[in-house]
């Protein structure tokens, strides 16, 4: 072991000596005598140690001219966007840049936006007269920083966007570039839309398709579009009021104010439908911006049109539209029938009765049942609608009467009612178009004729004797008095005839319209005004007579006037009023003189 020590400190010793030799013989020469007498080996290693210290230098030479020139300069930016892009929204990114390696001269980072992107502001001021080339000038070694630029950014929704940052700098004289990009998707928008539309429609059926929109964004949009994709048996009915271009299939929204929410609403049919198929409804947004128009979002909706075959028809009192008296009994009907080629079952039908309830004396639910403001019939209620073939019907039916305190002005009630039913053969459940009816109220009145020769305070308003004495003549007044009336009435007229012993004095008072008047050779006495206006006080007239019995009256009461006919037309329904009143009497029979 020791030997092998031994012959390695010798080698060692020996590749050392040799070394400086080769590298240093001068100094080997001046301080040892190894060179003794041996000059010719100090000139051929002389001669050796210049070769070689020129090759060194020559070597680093060429290793710092490789790092200047051909090693790439490790100026390093990084592009850091938003985590949420949104189209039409507020749109923040960072640059971070790091010089590791070298002084660097004219440096600056010029930035390629995104298409749609409007500059706002950056936490760097760019180069005037520009918003996107950033200087900084000299970049000393180890050198880091940031910035952050603000916009606004508009984009198709799903799309990928690039921002291109370009380093441009200069080291040694010598001018190099760099360039380093970021994408990101745009993964929603400032503008979204909403359609709505039923789960299921009857072909020829009209429906309303709503597009809701809103623009959460503090920018006002212009011109935006919304294009339909919708099946070729859907036809858009003409609605005032809104841009559509029936070509294109495209909705033109003029102007949609920053933070508006609005909605489109379209009347819409299906029609050439045979049997039932699912149909879907496709809608995308569209904005425009600097003459460039981005897709926003994109929806489909599915919407099964059914062929009709069940059919329900309301009435109130036998009819759709009908007038009603407030004394009469009210008949609220709904017929269902089969209108299809299969068997109907489950059959349910639900109307409307909030126009009616709390208004009336007396209802009959028909089997029905009531829950809030509607009415239920079904299979289990109503026996006849537990299955329906082909071309059979049934009734359901409701009975009641108005309350007697109820008689507001222009009083309506309407009837709306439609169903639903299974059908097994084609494992679908199918519905009726809705059905209304509605009915008009004739003003409620009320017409009163008598002879007074007191008055109600008790003063006396006739003269002659009373209680009547035969051959004897009594003079005293007729009151014609309408109330009670719950609609504007026109040219309502009074008449009634006065018998033989009657005699008309020409005294008279009204409190609307003309005069009374009477015609001595028919005995007719009328009264007559152009309107009365609802809920106001009694309105009449009245007038005097002179009455003289004769003996063959004894013991009887006796008219003073036949019986009186008022006739009004109602302003609301344009019926022809007619009310009547008897013959006016006395309480008191004639006595004797």
């Amino acid at each position: 072991m020791s030997r092998i020590i031994h012959h390695t400190k010798r080698v060692t010793k020996h590749v050392a000596k040799k070394s400086l030799h080769f590298t240093f013989p001068w100094m080997i020469h001046y301080l040892t005598d190894d060179y003794k007498d041996k000059h010719h080996h100090v000139v051929v290693d002389s001669i050796l140690s210049s070769i070689l210290v020129v090759f060194l230098i020559i070597n680093i030479g060429l290793v710092y001219w490789f790092y200047l020139f051909m090693v790439p300069v490790a100026f390093d930016v990084e592009i850091k966007p938003q985590e949420q892009i949104i189209s039409g929204h507020e749109f923040e990114f960072e640059v971070a840049y790091e010089n590791n390696d070298r002084r660097l001269n004219n440096t600056q980072i010029t930035l390629e936006y995104p298409e749609g992107f409007e500059y706002q502001s950056s936490t760097l001021s760019p180069k005037e007269g520009t918003n996107n080339v950033f200087e900084f000038g000299t970049l000393p070694r180890n050198t880091k920083g940031n910035f952050y630029v603000k916009g606004i950014l508009y984009g198709n929704v799903n799309s990928r966007q690039r921002i291109l940052a370009l380093s441009d700098f200069s080291f040694h004289g010598l001018n190099e570039n760099e360039a380093d990009t970021a994408s990101f998707e745009i993964t929603n928008s400032t503008f979204e839309t909403v359609v709505e539309i039923p789960d299921k429609i009857l072909n020829d059926e009209q429906f309303e398709l709503t597009i809701k929109y809103v623009n959460s964004s503090p920018i006002e949009q212009k011109d935006v579009k919304v294009a339909l994709d919708i099946p070729q048996d859907l036809e858009i009915i003409y609605s005032e009021g809104i841009e559509y271009n029936s070509e294109t299939k495209e909705i033109t929204i003029p102007q949609v104010n920053a933070w508006e929410s609005n909605e489109i609403k379209l009347p819409a049919r299906f029609s050439n439908i045979a049997g039932e198929v699912t149909q879907s409804i496709r809608i995308s947004s569209i904005v425009t911006q600097h003459n460039q128009s981005y897709v926003q979002n994109e929806l489909q909706e599915l919407i099964h049109v059914l062929t009709p075959r069940i059919q329900l028809t309301t009435y109130i009192n036998g009819a759709q539209n009908s007038l009603s008296n407030f004394d009469n009994n009210i008949t609220y009907s709904a017929v269902i029938k089969n209108i299809g080629d299969v068997e109907l079952k489950n059959i349910a039908v639900t109307g409307n009765l909030e126009n009616i309830l709390g208004k009336t004396s007396y209802l009959n639910s028909g089997g029905g049942v009531i829950s809030g403001t509607q009415i239920k019939w079904d299979q289990n209620s109503n026996s006849n609608l537990q299955a329906l073939g082909p071309g059979q019907s049934t009734t359901v039916s409701i009975n009641a009467k108005i309350a007697d305190n109820v008689r507001p002005e222009n009083f309506q009630i309407s009837w709306n009612a439609s169903c639903d039913a299974q059908i097994d053969d084609l494992n679908v459940s199918t519905y009726s178009r809705s059905s209304s009816s509605a009915s008009k109220f004739n003003s409620d009145l009320d017409f009163i004729a008598q002879a007074q020769y007191f008055s109600g305070e008790g003063e006396q308003i006739g003269y002659g004797p009373y209680p009547l004495k035969a051959d004897e003549t009594t003079a005293l007044r007729v009151f014609w008095r309408v109330q009670d009336f719950s609609n504007n009435l026109s040219n309502i007229t009074i008449q009634t005839t006065l018998p033989s012993q009657v005699e008309w004095t020409g005294l008279t008072s009204v409190s609307e319209g003309t005069a009374i008047s009477y015609d001595p050779g028919s005995r007719v006495v009328t009264w007559h005004t152009s309107k009365l206006d609802a809920n106001t006080h009694p309105q009449g007239a009245n007038f005097e007579l002179r009455i003289t019995p004769n003996f063959a009256q004894i013991g009887q009461i006796i008219n003073i006037t036949n019986d009186a006919e008022l006739t009004a037309k109602d302003s609301y329904t344009g019926n022809v009023i007619t009310r009547y009143a008897g013959a006016v009497r006395l309480p008191d029979p004639v006595t004797k003189r």
